[in-house]
């Protein structure tokens, strides 16, 4: 390959210098010191982030490339299906956010349907509040007006309505706790097996009551002329036989009222009876006291207002779980694009561009190649600054300072000086025999100096044999 000649002649050039040793370095007549050298530059060496197979190569050894020039690309599939999945994820997570936006703007709507229902509510509860306040104004007219009985010493308005209130409901239970004990003992008289005939009688009484009504009311409704005689007649049939079942029902109940037991039924029935009616007095006692603020229509209306309260609450608690759901949402976006851009980078890594000018001096990779990455595929000369080191003997290297000026000559521009200046004279001598001890030997010592071209950058290339002449 082009490359390994390259890097054979540099060597040579290089080995060619050492041996020569001090033969590279002389001294005219006038004290100036001339060396030879190889022209240099800084080498920037290229490698891929990313590991991957070659599918082009742009650039050829010796070729001048500016920053920003593309060199090689990479093919991946693992990272375009990579791409592929983490772009679905994107795409899923965008939709995610457009539904978590809908569902917001959705409880948003509700949560304002729900604030114009309080309203709504609030106003039914004034109105019904109104009227029932206007309603009540002449029963708590009256309620000053009225006399009081004999039996209270106090006036009518001494208690407020809530104590007359929970005094009834009072009066409520314990009617209805009588109902239920007597309810219990009339049943308990029931299960006597000696009322058997009572109870029977009983029963035939009320059907026979029950028939007798339906049939006076059948004999009272309007008959048209035509065909009435007809339904006349099984009309008072009907009847008749119904008021003398009743007759002969309410006679065998009769002739039971003498027994023992037929009292007790009777005393039982009655006292339900009159359990049942304080019972409904007391119930009719709290239905006429609870008027104005206290009538079940207001009271309709401000449970109203509670469950439009209520379901305000519940609104707005489902639009902070979805603004809670638009957040993770964007989260799940943001996270998407994250690991989208992520791969992106990657991809675009499998592009290798130079990141300086210069000169293409090795190129190792082979369209086909597998490449790994941070592995060294190319190696960019930096033609901008441009080097010679050139060696000198241990006699002279005390002759010669940093930021010395330096002329210049090559083969290729042989009638040009170009200038240069030292900037680096090494610490260490080199190619030093093992035992220096004469003269001679010392002369075989030499000093590596770094000098730097500062014109003719555009001419001079890296790898030409140059003259430097030291000047004072």
């Amino acid at each position: 390959m082009k490359h390994k000649n390259w890097i054979a002649i540099s060597l040579l050039l290089v080995a060619g210098l050492i041996l020569a040793g001090c033969g590279a370095v002389a001294t005219d007549q006038s004290g100036t010191i001339n060396a030879s050298g190889v022209v240099e530059a800084v080498e920037v060496g290229v490698a891929s982030q990313v590991s991957g197979k070659v599918a082009e190569v742009y650039v050829q050894e010796g070729q001048r490339v500016s920053a920003g020039d593309q060199l090689l690309l990479l093919e991946n599939d693992t990272l375009q299906a990579q791409y592929d999945q983490a772009q679905a994820a994107y795409d899923a997570a965008e939709a995610g956010l457009v539904t978590a936006n809908a569902a917001l703007a959705s409880a948003e709507a509700g949560v304002d349907a729900a604030k114009v229902g309080v309203e709504a509510a609030n106003t039914q509860y004034d109105m019904a509040l109104q009227a029932a306040r206007l309603q009540d104004l002449p029963a708590r007219e009256d309620a000053w007006n009225q006399d009081i009985p004999t039996e209270f010493d106090l006036p009518g308005w001494y208690f407020e309505k809530s104590e007359e209130v929970d005094a009834i409901q009072q009066e409520i239970a314990a009617a209805k706790d009588d109902l239920e004990i007597e309810r219990q003992n009339l049943a308990d008289v029931l299960e006597d097996v000696s009322n058997a005939d009572i109870i029977s009688a009983e029963q035939r009484l009320l059907e026979a009551q029950v028939a007798f009504e339906i049939a006076k009311d059948l004999e009272a409704r309007q008959i048209e002329a035509n065909g009435r005689e007809a339904i006349s007649d099984y009309v008072e049939s009907l009847v008749d036989t119904a008021e003398a079942e009743l007759d002969s029902a309410q006679a065998a109940y009769d002739n039971l009222l003498s027994d023992v037991g037929a009292e007790d039924v009777l005393e039982a029935r009655g006292r339900v009876a009159v359990a049942q009616e304080r019972y409904q007095l007391a119930l009719i006692k709290l239905y006429q006291t609870q008027t104005g603020d206290d009538s079940l229509e207001v009271t309709m209306a401000f449970l109203g207002v509670s469950q439009a309260e209520a379901a305000q609450r519940q609104a707005e608690a489902a639009q902070k779980q979805a603004e809670a759901g638009v957040t993770q949402a964007e989260k799940a976006v943001a996270q998407a694009q994250a690991s989208l851009d992520l791969v992106q980078v990657q991809i675009d890594e499998l592009l290798v561009s130079s990141e300086t000018d210069g000169v293409v001096l090795t190129a190792t990779a082979e369209k086909g190649e597998l490449v790994q990455a941070g592995v060294t595929v190319m190696t960019i000369g930096k033609v901008d600054h441009l080097t010679i080191t050139v060696y000198v003997a241990e006699d002279q290297y005390g002759q010669i300072n940093l930021g010395d000026n330096v002329e210049i000559q090559v083969d290729s521009f042989a009638d040009q000086v170009f200038s240069g200046e030292v900037t680096r004279i090494a610490d260490q001598a080199e190619y030093t025999p093992r035992n220096v001890q004469t003269e001679e030997d010392r002369r075989t010592t030499v000093f590596a100096i770094e000098v730097s071209v500062l014109e003719g950058l555009d001419k001079l290339k890296p790898g030409m044999p140059a003259d430097v002449t030291f000047t004072k």
